[in-house]
């Protein structure tokens, strides 16, 4: 081999070794920054907490602000759980998410306490969150925080792009119970199979791709139907015999 080629190779080996360099500082320094911004997130989370937890003695005797701080609450929770993927996410430990859930519980009591939740945000809008929940109590093996982060984002969603109406129903079918959640507005503009993919950079989509991904660790499915009268998205999950 000539003294060129020899020359080219060092030259292309230090570049990819300078690129490498560089973008593992710069992947270190983003990674510093999401960290600070993480602790001062979880800082006035806390705070929140905190001060909801001081307003729940004197809600004693008013259902409604008593529901109404309950409404926050789960909200807090629910930003303290997106801190907690993104932790994982940034400290590369995103697979632990992805285990099976083992706790039994009662899913017509997490429906019902996200509907009310919610019902209660709705209201300053001028909006309502509506249940029918005619099957009792249903046992299912689940990870509550996944399930409401699922019912958050569908509830969310109909409430911002389906009319401000939102009604959530259960049914029983073979091993499997079902929730849909309907709205009064437009419909899709896409098909469910493209909008939970959508990308990193995209302003739609990501809502429906969290549910689809917390149904799945369920082993359940996700379906949607969509017409000028509204659109209904149905989950379903597997029984505990």
């Amino acid at each position: 081999m000539t003294a060129v080629p020899i020359v080219g190779v060092g030259c292309v080996a230090l570049a990819l070794a300078t690129f490498w360099a560089i973008r593992t500082r710069l992947d270190s320094a983003r990674r510093y920054a999401i960290a600070e911004s993480m602790h001062e997130l979880r800082g006035a989370l806390t705070a929140l907490q905190l001060g909801a937890t001081a307003l729940a003695p004197s809600t004693a005797g008013d259902e409604g602000f008593s529901r109404r701080v309950e409404a926050l609450t789960t909200q807090i929770d629910r930003a303290s759980g997106a801190i907690e993927d993104l932790d994982r996410h940034v400290r590369g430990t995103r697979g632990r998410v992805r285990e099976r859930p083992q706790e039994v519980v009662e899913l017509g009591e997490i429906v019902r306490r996200r509907a009310q939740a919610w019902d209660q945000l709705a209201f300053a809008r001028g909006g309502a969150v509506g249940l029918r929940w005619p099957i009792g109590p249903v046992l299912v093996r689940a990870d509550p925080r996944r399930l409401y982060q699922a019912l958050d984002n569908l509830i969310a969603n109909g409430l911002d792009h389906g009319g401000g109406i939102v009604t959530l129903q259960g049914a029983l079918a073979d091993g499997v119970v079902r929730i849909s959640v309907s709205d009064r507005g437009s419909g899709f503009e896409r098909s469910l199979h493209d909008l939970p993919r959508a990308r990193w950079d995209s302003e739609h989509g990501h809502g429906l791709a969290i549910v689809r991904r917390a149904i799945e660790m369920h082993d359940g499915h996700l379906r949607a139907t969509s017409s000028p009268s509204g659109a209904n998205v149905e989950v379903e999950l597997p029984r505990v015999a």
